[in-house]
Parts: structure tokens; sequence; C-alpha cells
């Protein structure tokens, strides 16, 4: 595949992502309080962002959302982890195929 069109692709994922993590985020917030307040970690003042951010990816790899039992967060859910995986294994497949051509192996 075309380096331009993986970096459009990468590119349109990571919008799709964020429009996801929103939506997960809103539901949590509206449906789920106290699972809401508890991904919050109100115990760390500075870098609060990073704790909320690594507390969203241990609910997702460790698929909290079925403790739940909400349906439609439990399907959004399971689609972002799935995004995320193949996210990854694209960035990372491109990341070495540009470190293994700049080595020519």
């Amino acid at each position: 595949m075309n380096f331009n069109v993986t970096l459009m692709i990468l590119f349109l994922m990571a919008f799709i992502l964020s429009g996801c993590l929103f939506l997960i985020r809103n539901l949590l917030k509206s449906r789920h309080v106290e699972k809401f307040k508890e991904m919050q970690n109100p115990d760390v003042e500075s870098n609060r962002s990073f704790w909320i951010g690594w507390n969203m990816n241990k609910y997702l790899f460790k698929r909290e959302h079925r403790i739940l039992k909400d349906r439609k967060l439990s399907m959004l859910s399971d689609f972002t982890l799935g995004l995320v995986i193949t996210y990854l294994f694209i960035f990372f497949n491109v990341f070495f195929r540009m470190i293994f051509e700049a080595l020519k192996i």
C-alpha cells in the first residue's frame, strides 16, 4: 500500500477513535456516574489528563464495560478496542517498514 494512503488511513482512524472515546466518556458520565468518577482518579491533581487516558486504556483493555451491563456502551467499547488494536498494528507496520528501509535490511 502507498505510504501516503496509509498515513491518511491512520489520520482518519485517529479521528474516529477520538469520536468513539468521546462517546464512551459521555455514556459513562451520564449512565454510570460511579464508574466515571472512579476513572477520574481524584487523588492525582497534577497530570490529570494522563491518568484519565491511562484509566480509559485500562477500561478498554480489561473490558470493564461488561460489569456495567450496558449493551450500547459494551458494543461501542468493543468496537473502539478493535479499532485501537488495528491502529497500533498499522502504525507499527509503517514504523518498522520505515526503519528497515532506512537500514536496507
